[in-house]
């Protein structure tokens, strides 16, 4: 099995510093391509995490800008604040990207529906 191609849109989220932590004894099955937060103390603590396990990759303060540069990406690992979470959503399905996250996307049913559609039409896995 070849590994996904992945990228992490923000590190807010109390898991993604564990899922850093552990990148390298992912076994090939991600291949991490870059890592975002608008908050620099985060991305540059997510960045040591991996540093420390001798994975270098670049980071990025805007996802957009990320997901621009590597368009090879097939997943997106969204741990970002709350407020940032449609956004980062409605981006991944217009991009063809499959969607990992641990929060909910949204605390509204019309935004929640509108993001079901999305999804469904993108053959994205979310």
């Amino acid at each position: 099995m070849k590994p996904v191609k992945l990228v992490i849109a923000g590190a807010a989220n109390p898991h993604v510093p564990g899922y850093l932590r552990t990148m390298g004894a992912m076994c090939g099955e991600v291949e991490l391509l870059a890592v975002s937060d608008f908050d620099a103390e985060r991305r540059e603590r997510g960045m040591a995490l991996l540093a420390e396990q001798g994975i270098e990759v670049p980071g990025y303060e805007d996802f957009r800008a990320m997901l621009d540069r590597h368009t090879d990406a097939e997943a997106i690992l969204v741990g970002s604040d709350n407020a940032h979470h449609l956004e980062m959503y409605r981006e991944a399905f217009a991009r063809g990207l499959h969607v990992y996250s641990m929060k909910v996307p949204t605390m509204c049913a019309e935004e929640s529906a509108e993001l079901a559609e999305r999804q469904a039409g993108s053959g994205c896995v979310f």
